[in-house]
């Protein structure tokens, strides 16, 4: 199973999301852009991961039940060059740093491997983008939609390929 943790976002952040990602499409020859349905915040991807895993992927994420809730507001759509990548990113804030952090130290405590590189959330919008002009053009031309939201809800998904792409099933979720 190829599975990671991420926060759920609110359906008008999803929204919001949505018309950036078309506004880019504006500007795009070539891309994959990612649907409603799979926009998300990464806190940690675990990759494949045996099923026999879950209880302990679970235990770890019952652990954040009761943290601060973060409020989080876009900051602005940017490129992750290294990746390929174009996405929009969130704007600084302690108390997501916090849960990153603990559910890393819970999932190491149980054996997992986590990167520890410093974190960047953000949520991918295109991958593998080729625009009619460069980036630094096109970003002139995107409105940032930004109503800050209260982050309720972090999920464990499989992501699943198929005829259309990826597919991201949720299989457990903790409130905060």
């Amino acid at each position: 199973m190829r599975l990671f943790i991420a926060i759920t976002l609110p359906q008008q952040t999803k929204l919001n999301l949505v018309r950036n990602i078309e506004q880019l499409k504006a500007f795009a020859t070539s891309g994959n852009f990612v649907s409603e349905d799979n926009l998300h915040i990464t806190l940690h991807f675990l990759g494949e991961t045996p099923e026999s895993q879950l209880i302990y992927i679970q235990s770890a994420m019952d652990k954040l039940k009761g943290m601060e809730k973060p409020q989080l507001g876009i900051s602005g759509v940017t490129v992750f060059r290294s990746a390929d990548l174009v996405c929009a990113r969130f704007k600084h804030n302690n108390a997501l740093l916090e849960i990153h952090k603990t559910l890393g130290s819970c999932l190491e405590e149980s054996g997992f491997c986590v990167e520890h590189r410093a974190y960047r959330p953000h949520t991918t919008l295109v991958r593998r983008p080729r625009f009619t002009l460069p980036f630094s053009e096109v970003s002139k031309n995107i409105t940032v939609y930004n109503k800050p939201f209260e982050v309720q809800t972090i999920t464990l998904y499989q992501t699943v390929f198929g005829e259309k792409g990826a597919k991201y099933i949720p299989l457990y979720s903790v409130e905060l």
